[in-house]
């Protein structure tokens, strides 16, 4: 009997689980978080949702934003190649005002080559180390938008204004969405990019002879067209970032309750104690403060 019982003993202990497979250690943490479904009716989900399942969860969601856009974002890459390399073949047009000195020996050709350079080396990056690119994915984007304006912006100062200018709003959709990212990391830096692209565009108006040459009335000009452009970018952001959150809770959660958990915890801010700020709030008020600013603007402008 003694035998039978610890045979009994023996075979109701769980087998132990094999090693996971996977070599990427974000990987195990969508694994890690997204164990625990399957519990019985009415147990407590939210007793499971420490801070480390927060942390968890986050990384799910960062890895799901930038997994379901990463079609769209080589898709985006390889279009901007193709368009700095129309541009840097293209015959250069004459100079059209006055230019600095040190833009004689900077040709357009040079600067799109450049910018095309930069996005074969970020394809070179996934390619060749797609994980640590993952891991550097906020900066990387950051950077070719950050380049992608610098080369625009210099070269409608050289060529001036063209095709390139009338389909700047086309090219700021498609930037939008190929360089997305977490709404709540990327508003503030999309902001500061369309600050600075409101200020070159001053700036190059102001050396074509607009106003005299007076950057700061070019620059108030400018204002107006800027702030649509942060409305815009913020609301197109949110709008793309609630679909793929929906999508999201959906395959992570298995209750309403930990969906409702889940939520709270992507959209939780960092380093504020716990806090939460809603996305959706912030980007309709700020898309609503900047359109009323805008029309106050010109109803002094020209009323």
């Amino acid at each position: 009997m003694p035998a039978v019982r610890r045979a009994t003993r023996a075979s109701d202990r769980p087998a132990p689980r094999a090693p996971s497979s996977s070599s990427d250690p974000d990987d195990d943490d969508v694994s890690r978080a997204s164990r625990g479904r399957g519990r019985a009716p009415g147990e407590d989900v939210s007793a499971e949702w420490t801070s480390e399942r927060v942390v968890e969860c986050r990384r799910a969601w960062r890895l799901a934003v930038l997994r379901q856009n990463a079609p769209v974002h080589q898709t985006g890459q390889l279009m901007t190649i193709a368009i700095a390399l129309a541009v840097a073949f293209k015959k250069p047009a004459p100079l059209v005002g006055l230019k600095p000195e040190w833009t004689r020996r900077v040709p357009v050709s040079g600067a799109a080559a450049a910018l095309a350079a930069a996005y074969v080396a970020a394809i070179a990056c996934q390619v060749a180390n797609p994980h640590r690119y993952e891991k550097n994915y906020e900066v990387a984007c950051e950077l070719l938008s950050w380049g992608g304006i610098l080369a625009g912006q210099y070269t409608l100062m050289m060529n001036g204004p063209g095709m390139l200018s009338r389909l700047r709003p086309l090219t700021l959709m498609g930037s939008i969405i190929m360089m997305r990212f977490e709404f709540s990391k990327q508003r503030l830096w999309f902001a500061l990019r369309m600050v600075a692209e409101t200020c070159l565009e001053a700036g190059r108006h102001a050396l074509e002879g607009a106003h005299g040459g007076d950057f700061a009335r070019c620059l108030v000009d400018k204002i107006p067209i800027g702030l649509v452009k942060i409305a815009f970018g913020l609301q197109l952001l949110w709008l793309l970032e609630r679909r793929d959150k929906a999508r999201f809770l959906e395959s992570y959660s298995s209750s309403e309750e930990e969906a409702r958990l889940a939520a709270a915890a992507i959209e939780r801010r960092r380093g504020d104690g716990g806090g939460t700020m809603s996305a959706s709030r912030l980007a309709r008020g700020t898309g609503v403060a900047i359109l009323v600013a805008v029309g106050v603007y010109q109803m002094f402008l020209f009323g």
